[in-house]
């Protein structure tokens, strides 16, 4: 890869993740500011972003950026998906026992219902991506292609989901200013995670000094690259 190229790769990693931290550190420091990391139900929406906008977005770039080979990064990627799940299943676990404690009723609003579906469908992303890793490795079969698109759509939702109960929350657990600029970075985020393997895999696309020219697309990569 031209050494330009590699230089805008650098710079991408370094803007992606400064936003990262300054976006979950905002999160953090609103939940601490407005009802207290100590509240009963104070860690659901921190280790949900945790989960979402960490590491299920991190597992989405992890696979573009980062120079090792193609058999690697998928374990990485599977790792860093592992991670995310699990923040999700603990955040869901602080809300859904903060609900039975209070007797309140738990899966009765939309964000419940779809929080509860993204969950189920991330969890069984794990299992797709493990299945489809254990094609690649033993037999040297590529299978489960749905798996990345899947993932894809999942994320969509999984953003979506966020975005808008940050805006239910305003004024309880965000301030007005807390609220613009979590929207501000998290769209930048989102947009960035969604869009890094065009941008990435295009740096990646440029013609090396044969003249042969790399996929853009992970789906279109040889099981062992």
């Amino acid at each position: 890869m031209a050494l330009q190229a590699i230089h805008l790769k650098v710079l991408f990693a370094i803007l992606y993740h400064g936003m990262q931290l300054v976006l979950l550190a905002t999160i953090i420091y609103a939940v601490q500011d407005n009802i207290g990391l100590d509240a009963e139900n104070a860690w659901h929406p921190v280790l949900m972003c945790v989960g979402v906008l960490g590491f299920l977005s991190e597992g989405a770039v992890v696979m573009h950026w980062l120079p090792m080979k193609r058999d690697h990064l998928r374990l990485v990627h599977g790792v860093v998906q592992v991670a995310g799940a699990l923040c999700m299943l603990a955040g869901f676990a602080v809300i859904f026992n903060y609900k039975q404690k209070n007797n309140f009723d738990s899966f009765q609003t939309s964000h419940a219902q779809m929080g509860l579906f993204i969950l189920c469908a991330t969890v069984s992303q794990l299992f797709f991506g493990i299945a489809k890793l254990g094609i690649i490795l033993f037999k040297n079969k590529r299978l489960l292609r749905f798996h990345g698109k899947w993932g894809f759509c999942v994320l969509v939702l999984a953003y979506a989901q966020v975005m808008l109960q940050v805006n239910a929350l305003e004024g309880a657990w965000f301030n007005e200013a807390q609220r613009d600029t979590i929207y501000v970075l998290g769209s930048l985020v989102a947009l960035l995670t969604l869009m890094a393997e065009h941008i990435l895999s295009a740096l990646d696309g440029a013609a090396g000094p044969d003249g042969e020219v790399a996929p853009l697309s992970y789906d279109e990569v040889p099981a062992y690259s």
